[in-house]
C-alpha cells in the first residue's frame, strides 16, 4: 500500500479535529474527501503529506512509518502537494518556483527544462513563467502550484481543494490532469467542499465531526 493513515487523532485545545481516522490509498487510485470549510480536510491532508507532524496515530508510506529524518526526503521525492491557496515563493519567478523541487532532486538541467515546458503548456501558464507571483492572478498562481506538484512525477498527488480559485476551463483541465496522474500509476488524494461527480474517484469519503465516513 502506498499510503496508510492509522488511528489519526488531532486536537486543538478542547476541540477534536480528527478522531481515529483510517485511510488507505494505493498506486493508480483516486480518493476524494469532502467536507465543509473548517471540517479538518486541510489538517488531514497536511498530515498525509508529512507537513504537519503534531498528531497521534501512524502515517505509513510503502508499508513503513516514516521517521522524522526520512519525512523530508519522502516529501521531496514521492509527494506532490497542492495547497488550497497557492504558496509560491515571492522572490522566485513562476519558472523558478516550479523548478525548485527538480533542482533539489538534482535532476539534469535539460530534463528539468523539458518537464517545465510540458507542464506549463498543459496548464496554459507558459506566458507567465518569467513573471513573479505578485505579477499574476490568483488562478495563475494556483495553476503554477499544480505544475510544481506534478512536475516531480511523484508517487502521490495530495491536493487540497485545488480548483476552488479556478474558472471552469482551468478546473476542467486540472481535474483531467488528476485522472491522467492516476492513469500513470500515481495515487491522487483530493479534497472538495462538496462531492464532485465529474472526477472518477475509486473511493469517496466525507469528513465530519472529525470522523471520516465512506460514501
Amino acid at each position: 500500500m502506498l499510503l496508510e493513515l492509522k488511528g489519526i487523532r488531532k486536537s486543538v485545545g478542547d476541540v477534536s479535529l480528527l478522531s481515529d481516522v483510517e485511510l488507505a490509498i494505493d498506486k493508480g487510485e483516486i480518493v476524494q474527501i469532502t467536507g465543509r470549510s473548517g471540517a479538518g480536510k486541510t489538517t488531514l491532508l497536511r498530515i498525509a503529506a508529512l507537513i504537519d507532524d503534531s498528531y497521534e496515530g501512524r502515517v505509513l508510506y510503502f508499508g513503513k512509518e516514516a521517521s522524522p529524518a526520512e519525512s523530508s526526503s519522502i516529501r521531496l521525492r514521492h509527494i506532490g502537494y497542492i495547497p488550497q491557496f497557492s504558496n509560491m515563493i515571492d522572490a522566485l519567478t513562476i519558472r523558478e518556483n516550479i523548478d525548485l523541487p527538480l533542482s533539489l532532486m538534482k535532476i539534469a538541467k535539460g530534463e528539468r527544462e523539458r518537464r517545465i515546458k510540458e507542464v506549463a503548456e498543459r496548464l496554459a501558464i507558459e506566458k507567465i513563467l518569467d513573471k513573479y507571483p505578485s505579477q499574476v492572478s490568483g488562478g495563475e498562481n494556483q495553476r503554477a502550484a499544480v505544475a510544481r506538484a506534478i512536475v516531480k512525477e511523484p508517487s502521490i498527488i495530495i491536493a487540497d481543494e485545488p480548483v476552488a480559485s479556478l474558472d471552469e476551463k482551468a478546473e476542467s483541465t486540472v481535474l483531467q490532469i488528476m485522472h491522467e496522474q492516476a492513469e500513470h500509476g500515481r495515487a491522487v488524494l483530493i479534497s472538495f467542499v462538496q462531492k464532485v461527480d465529474h472526477i472518477k474517484a475509486d473511493k469517496v469519503y466525507s469528513l465530519s465531526d472529525g470522523m471520516l465516513i465512506a460514501l
